[in-house]
């Protein structure tokens, strides 16, 4: 259970990445007014439309959904959520069978969480998004060489009488 929830939340980490630079690089080349429509949408898509009107109004401006998406630690769907949920099902699989890969897995997670943490919209978004979207590979790769295929030390030789 705890290795289908971690890879869930590794995964939604990515996909929320890719979402939010793939709608950074369309408002680039689109207008103001179909970009505004486009952040509506994307609020729609993960289920933030709600929250953002509570904590924003109605007005949809992309640094807040931005912010939001990224950084509300309240929010199921936010960057934030996920890799503190990906950090707390490391630590709770427990030991790896690959110590130093699991040891480099937690050390990234609390890495990323504390990324995400500390992100503010004068960072530089697209910066930021690649930068997160690049650990959050490199945590995927980890778990799988911590938990998954690790090297397994060949048996003690059997003594023959």
């Amino acid at each position: 259970w705890r290795f289908m929830r971690l890879g869930r939340f590794i995964e939604r980490a990515q996909l929320l990445v890719a979402l939010l630079s793939a709608q950074l690089a369309a408002g680039r080349r689109l207008d103001d007014d179909a970009s505004g429509a486009d952040w509506t949408s994307l609020l729609r898509a993960c289920h933030a439309s709600d929250a953002y009107e509570r904590s924003h109004g109605v007005e949809v401006r992309p640094d807040r959904v931005l912010d939001l998406l990224v950084t509300d630690p309240r929010l199921p769907g936010s960057l934030h959520r996920s890799l503190n949920t990906v950090a707390q099902e490391l630590a709770a699989v427990g030991p790896s069978p690959a110590p130093r890969a699991g040891a480099e897995a937690e050390a990234l997670a609390g890495r990323l969480c504390a990324l995400v943490g500390d992100q503010r919209p004068e960072d530089g978004h697209e910066a930021f998004l690649a930068q997160a979207g690049e650990h959050c590979r490199k945590l995927h790769d980890l778990v799988i060489a911590a938990y998954v295929d690790y090297a397994v030390e060949d048996p003690p030789a059997r003594r023959t009488q």
